[in-house]
């Protein structure tokens, strides 16, 4: 078992997704809105989120009145969260996740190659849009400093490469299941 899968037991996957966003850019301050936005959660959550991560100190409040940001706090309990959280973000995993939403029509992602720093991913799947998928990867290679590299390739083309090229030993990241 994964340490993020213990984490997930223990905390709700929304405090995760927003503790993430700290984690990604501990210097960045950010309005309640911006959260709420970055990590798909409803304002009222992230407010109760947000008041909940104050009094544990995770994070700290900065600003008066209206117009308050929120960023990592600088103490022990944060640097504990990073630690374990850090280890298990996998840009791959990321892009991955959020490639799989965005069409009903995408029927494959394959790994091609991967270093500590980058990814090179065939995307199978028709009528795909590119810049949906440039529009993650850039957010990607902005949060974590990984590049991911893609080639889309409708389910025919991939059916003609397979004839000229062993797919066979391939990874297999993500596949649709019907």
């Amino acid at each position: 078992m994964e340490k993020i899968d213990v984490l997930k037991e223990l905390f709700d996957e929304k405090i995760l997704e927003i503790l993430k966003l700290f984690l990604q850019n501990k210097e960045k301050q950010y309005y309640l809105s911006e959260i709420s936005t970055a990590t798909a959660v409803s304002i009222a959550t992230t407010y109760r989120i947000i008041n909940k991560l104050l009094a544990s100190r995770f994070i700290e409040e900065l600003g008066a009145g209206k117009f308050k940001v929120y960023r990592l706090a600088n103490n022990e309990k944060a640097r504990f969260l990073e630690e374990i959280l850090k280890r298990e973000i996998n840009p791959i995993d990321i892009f991955i996740g959020k490639a799989s939403k965005l069409s009903s029509r995408l029927l494959r992602i394959i790994l091609k190659e991967e270093s500590s720093t980058s990814a090179k991913l065939l995307i199978i799947g028709d009528l795909l849009q590119h810049q949906d998928f440039e529009k993650i990867s850039k957010q990607i290679r902005n949060e974590h400093n990984f590049t991911i590299s893609f080639l889309i390739l409708s389910s025919q083309q991939f059916k003609q490469m397979s004839e000229f090229y062993n797919l066979e030993n391939e990874t297999i990241l993500w596949e649709r299941k019907y």
